[in-house]
């Protein structure tokens, strides 16, 4: 008489160790009884060694499991810092573009704010240099400009006919912006245009 699949799963619940104790005892006095239920627990117990045989072979020791544990926090720790490096490497790159990029548009618009040479300064308080573009002294017959600041941040271009006009004016507004109180009474000074 072959065994059937409940008494094969009641064996190896025996053998697993997950049979309940009454359970058991119905087992014991079936084995003493019937002997093909004996002779399938015999195998299934050679073939449950041999099951926990080969486990136990394929388990790591403590040995093996330290090694695998201490690739994987290396590998974890080099991670980690690769990351970071891409991080400031990103940071690094940005602050570089934005500083290229200003030396850029600082360069391209230069010209913007150079000072023609047959032009006079006035928002400084550097002498006045007026010369003709040959670097020499300006020609009896040319004209003058003076750049002044109307207040608003906005210059202002005005013609003179001589040298000596164009040193009164420079004289004059020097001496009016510095009598102005400190208040920023200074966009308050507006030239006289009809006198020039």
């Amino acid at each position: 008489m072959a065994v059937s699949e409940n008494d094969f799963e009641l064996l190896n619940a025996y053998l697993d160790g997950e049979l309940p104790v009454a359970e058991c005892e119905g087992l014991w006095r079936r084995l003493a009884v019937e002997r093909e239920l004996t002779s399938e627990l015999d195998s299934l117990r050679a073939d449950h060694a041999v099951r926990g045989m080969v486990w136990s072979g394929l388990d790591p020791g403590d040995h093996a499991v330290a090694r695998v544990e201490a690739r994987v926090m290396r590998a974890s720790r080099r991670e980690d810092l690769l990351d970071r490096w891409h991080y400031l490497s990103r940071i690094v790159t940005a602050v570089a573009a934005l500083v290229l990029f200003g030396f850029t548009i600082g360069w391209l618009g230069r010209e913007r704010y150079i000072v023609p040479p047959n032009t006079a300064s006035v928002g400084s308080n550097a002498p006045i240099r007026v010369a003709s573009s040959t670097g020499q002294q300006m020609p009896a017959g040319g004209k003058v400009s003076v750049e002044v600041d109307d207040g608003t941040g906005k210059l202002v271009n005005l013609q003179f006919d001589s040298l000596d006009e164009a040193n009164r004016f420079v004289h004059d507004f020097r001496a009016t912006r510095a009598a102005a109180p400190p208040d920023g009474g200074d966009s308050a000074i507006v030239p006289a245009m009809d006198k020039f």
